[in-house]
């Protein structure tokens, strides 16, 4: 019986550290999940909308996303890592740790941006020609 005690007053106190954190992730969450569920709203209304057009145009489609994806990842990579690194330097070190890190993030993220452009420049036609045979798919991506 005296271990149940324990076991609930250990209860009541984790229960009164959740519940103001809970208070605060759905605050802070909320934006967020806002903005992906818009996000995948919009990606269904662009499929509806190039699915008009046909279905070689949806796939064309298909396919250049799928393609700018692959190149764009690296750079949202590098956007939560600076999320990460912006975030503890606010914590620990201040602004100027803070403005570091950002004006680093910008420097990096043009260069690869660039570079992966202009690499994505000569192989695109040869990815698009790997993962589809239909001639007119490979023209309209």
């Amino acid at each position: 019986m005296l271990c149940i005690g324990k076991s609930l007053k250990r209860y009541m106190n984790l229960n009164s550290f959740f519940k103001p954190h809970f208070q605060e992730i759905i605050l802070f969450s909320t934006p967020i999940l806002l903005t992906m569920v818009l996000q995948n709203f919009m990606g269904v209304v662009d499929n509806a909308l190039v699915g008009f057009l046909g279905t070689q145009a949806l796939a064309a489609y298909g396919v250049a996303f799928f393609i700018f994806f692959i190149h764009a990842a690296p750079l949202m990579g590098l956007a939560t890592a600076v999320q990460a690194l912006t975030g503890h330097a606010m914590g620990v070190s201040g602004k100027n740790e803070v403005a570091l890190s950002v004006n680093s993030s910008l420097i990096i993220s043009c260069i690869l941006g660039i570079g992966i452009s202009v690499a994505a420049h000569f192989y695109v036609h040869s990815l698009v020609s790997f993962i589809t045979k239909d001639q007119k798919v490979i023209d309209l991506a």
